[in-house]
């Protein structure tokens, strides 16, 4: 009777007993390890499974062909002891294929894979959080996977929560034709999402943040990426034999790799950010962006093979120019490529005034400062480049910055002074914006500080009172396109 009560107790929380695992399902309640052959809603949490079955595997539920499996918000929980044959939801294994599944709703934790998908077919896995699966270490290579789809083909993974699992969040292996879209990817170990010999699929709508990389490759061709996030990751890597891979419209927060090998990889309205460092560093042929937006780089490019820059804002900062074929830079605000800015390419952008990212008709060709938003700000960039594209980078715009003491005063007191600054160059090469600032060192204390816009003086000459102390101008100047800049300082000391 003692007996009795413990195997009574363990199937009403879940905890698998030996000999419990079965077909479960319907009106069947399910326990850990068993099989799901009809559809099921859970209504408590399931585990931890602790026991092994006869195959040595630890599994909260198989799922069997045609049927649904909804957790509706509840657990599925493992052991959390980081051993590699522990899988919280199983669907198919090479030698039992399944098709016609749908998992939503389960929060899975604790086991080495979260959700497993192998050598299935028409799968649907949405709505799902996936987190601390496997083990992480901060500096080694942790592992354990949130999503892993393995072998398959016609796999939606749409809408999930995919956290600080040990090693990649989304793993894609050996398959085609899945979409991965509206996910979000956080903190996982090592990759946020992971594509290995994996061709023709479709990534996007998805925010991947932190990790050692936000995105990597290998050998996998011809898959479709827009609208994508990778935030927060020092890196994201095309590491090796990754051919004609579409981005379009994806930011990228961190270096983006392409490596030798890698080649016809094309990146068409993507954002990238990385200041303190490269924003796409290249080692292979037929790379090209197209309307990239760049500002926001330390370094934009940095390749060691052929190179197209087509119409980019803030190809400036490029290392080995001569490697780099550069169409019409910065003038991106040519919607219709016909080398010119002019009321038709307004007119294009003025047609979807007002959507955003996602909706109906949004055109990222007509987001031109990439903020998601089509607004009357992506209008004004139509007027400073209207005209014909420059065929070339425009040079350096001119910045001269001079410092005189107009009034020196007795030790002590504060001596008038006058800092004249130049920026202007004619219509042709004309600087678009300046900057003057003054401040106080060591502190940076802001004294003066004045933006200019594109105007039709030469110099600009401001006099102040300074008192005792060090001091630093500084005059910084930005060329057309947003695609050249200058800054001249100087120091001037008080006693």
């Amino acid at each position: 009777m003692r007996i009795f009560g413990v195997v009574a107790l363990s199937f009403l929380t879940g905890t698998a007993a030996f000999g419990a695992a079965g077909e479960c399902g319907g009106a069947v309640v399910c326990a850990c390890g068993d099989r799901v052959v009809e559809d099921y809603t859970m209504s408590a949490d399931l585990g931890p499974c602790l026991e092994a079955d006869s195959g040595g595997e630890i599994v909260g539920l198989r799922l069997k062909s045609d049927v649904l499996l909804d957790c509706n918000g509840f657990a599925i929980l493992g052991p959390d002891d980081a051993q590699k044959e522990e899988f919280g939801i199983r669907i198919g294994t090479s030698a039992g294929p399944v098709s016609g599944v749908t998992l939503r709703g389960c929060e899975v934790s604790g086991f080495w894979w979260g959700i497993y998908v192998s050598s299935s077919s028409e799968i649907v896995v949405e709505d799902n959080y996936s987190h601390d699966n496997g083990w992480k270490d901060p500096y080694a290579n942790g592992t354990g996977y949130g999503i892993d789809i393995a072998r398959s083909s016609d796999v939606v993974v749409r809408g999930n929560r995919i956290d600080d699992n040990g090693n990649e969040g989304i793993h894609l292996s050996a398959s085609q034709d899945v979409v991965v879209e509206s996910n979000s990817l956080a903190n996982n170990g090592f990759e946020q999402i992971y594509l290995i010999n994996a061709d023709e699929n479709e990534i996007h709508s998805n925010i991947a943040t932190g990790g050692t990389q936000g995105l990597e490759m290998r050998d996998s061709s011809r898959n479709q990426f827009s609208y994508n996030r990778f935030l927060d990751s020092p890196k994201q890597w095309l590491e090796n034999d990754n051919h004609a891979n579409e981005f379009v419209y994806d930011e990228f927060a961190g270096q983006v790799e392409v490596s030798a090998g890698s080649t016809g990889n094309r990146f068409s309205h993507c954002r990238f950010l990385n200041p303190d460092g490269t924003c796409i560093r290249v080692r292979s042929a037929g790379t090209s962006l197209d309307r990239a937006w760049m500002q926001q780089c330390k370094i934009a490019v940095d390749t060691l093979d052929a190179l197209t820059l087509e119409r980019t804002i803030g190809a400036a900062k490029i290392k080995r120019k001569k490697l780099i074929d550069v169409v019409s830079p910065g003038c991106n605000a040519d919607l219709n490529g016909d080398g010119v800015v002019d009321e038709a390419d307004r007119a294009l952008g003025s047609a979807a005034l007002g959507l955003s990212a996602g909706e109906a008709g949004f055109d990222p060709a007509a987001d031109l400062d990439r903020d998601g938003v089509l607004t009357l700000d992506d209008r004004s960039y139509f007027d400073w480049q209207a005209g014909e594209c420059p065929r070339r980078l425009p040079k350096r715009p001119p910045a001269s910055l001079a410092v005189r003491v107009l009034d020196n005063r007795p030790s002590g007191e504060a001596d008038r002074v006058l800092f004249t600054a130049a920026g202007t160059n004619g219509a042709e090469e004309r600087v678009v914006a300046w900057t003057l600032e003054v401040r106080a060192l060591p502190l940076q204390t802001l004294i003066f500080g004045q933006e200019y816009g594109d105007v039709a003086r030469e110099t600009v000459a401001v006099e102040l009172e300074l008192p005792p102390g060090l001091y630093q101008a500084t005059l910084t100047t930005e060329g057309p396109f947003h695609s050249r800049s200058r800054t001249r300082k100087r120091r001037i000391r008080v006693r």
